[in-house]
């Protein structure tokens, strides 16, 4: 999945019109974005183990858990880019300066 992951981001990269230094950032990002997706799938099964049977939980991680990493992950890169853009403000003349 992490193949995955980073083949998206750098898709989306291409995609969006930004400075290369963000689209830098949104593809290097993409490694821990696969870490808390897989997190958070890892922590959801947990809980179904404990709350419901193991077939169910083991029934989740395979099936839904797998389809729902993707969406999740390119919610997070489209966060980060949303974020990205209202740190940064263009000046007049074309250069960029944080709002920080």
């Amino acid at each position: 999945m992490l193949t995955a992951f980073v083949v998206v981001s750098a898709t989306l990269a291409y995609v969006v019109n930004r400075p290369r230094w963000q689209k830098v950032a949104l593809v290097l990002s993409s490694v821990p974005v696969a870490i808390l997706c897989n997190l958070i799938r890892l922590v959801v099964t947990a809980i179904l183990y404990m709350v419901a049977s193991g077939e169910t939980a083991e029934r989740f991680f395979h099936d839904f858990a797998g389809l729902t990493m993707m969406p999740l992950a390119v919610l997070i890169l489209i966060g980060e880019l949303w974020i990205m853009a209202r740190l940064i403000v263009d000046d007049d003349d074309g250069r960029s300066r944080s709002r920080l």
